[in-house]
């Protein structure tokens, strides 16, 4: 992602969150980074914990811990 797609889908999700009351659907410290092309579906940083873990978040499911797997 862009950094003005990152802008985009970050506003959206806060967009989103407010209409439907739920804070907790998408936080302002949440900085999505890459996402699937169709659907709400991807990882993010959250900026807001001192460790900056990344967290999954998919249509089903609030934003959670992602643990990363290398492939070598």
């Amino acid at each position: 992602m862009n950094c003005a797609r990152i802008e985009r889908v970050h506003t959206r999700n806060l967009e989103i969150a407010r209409e439907n009351d739920d804070p907790d659907w998408w936080r302002p410290e949440w900085i999505p980074f890459a996402e699937r092309y169709e659907g709400h579906e991807g990882l993010l940083i959250d900026a807001g914990h001192p460790a900056h873990p990344l967290l999954k978040y998919t249509e089903a499911d609030y934003p959670r811990l992602t643990p990363l797997r290398w492939r070598g």
